[in-house]
């Protein structure tokens, strides 16, 4: 839409959007006003649990410590987010075969959150993980009561499920079942 007035400035962010169209002059303050706030006055991306949404906010308990997680920790790379539970032979063979390759060949560009959503088993994961994933570069961690997080990001009855987030915490696919390399 250039015919309206001359100089015409477009600036894009920095995936090549427009965020803003100036027909007629502009100053050097006003310009800079634009570029310094491209990121900061976006419209906030909503919470959700589908592809396309900025992925819920959720605190999980870590294995092995009194400490929390939290999906947003992980901004800025890839993160799979798995759920699994301890008698679900497809979730183990996954964490078992198919998340370390993955892990090998993305290594710190990844983080893998391997969520055990199953509260009936949760006095028996230390264990298994112990034993299982000896100095796995996962980060364990337990849903909530009820399998809130499960059921918040797609799961119904059947695992394992993973989700995919980009940098931005944005969910890029789920995958209903397992995986195999």
């Amino acid at each position: 839409g250039g015919e309206q007035a001359w100089p015409v400035t477009v600036v894009l962010d920095q995936e090549g959007v427009i965020v803003e169209t100036i027909y007629g002059g502009t100053t050097y303050e006003e310009l800079c006003t634009i570029i310094d706030g491209i990121g900061t006055d976006a419209p906030a991306q909503p919470e959700g649990g589908d592809v396309g949404d900025l992925c819920y906010d959720f605190e999980l308990d870590l294995y092995g410590s009194d400490s929390t997680t939290s999906v947003k920790d992980y901004r800025g790379k890839v993160t799979l987010v798995n759920f699994w539970y301890i008698y679900c032979s497809s979730c183990v063979k996954e964490l078992e075969t198919e998340f370390p390759v993955v892990k090998d060949k993305y290594g710190d560009q990844i983080e893998i959150l391997a969520v055990h959503s199953n509260q009936e088993y949760n006095s028996d994961i230390p264990a298994f993980i112990a034993e299982k994933f000896p100095g796995e570069d996962f980060i364990f961690c337990r849903d909530q009561e009820g399998e809130a997080y499960f059921h918040m990001l797609g799961g119904d009855q059947a695992w394992p499920i993973t989700v995919i987030l980009d940098q931005d915490g944005i969910i890029v696919e789920t995958i209903y079942g397992g995986t195999t390399a």
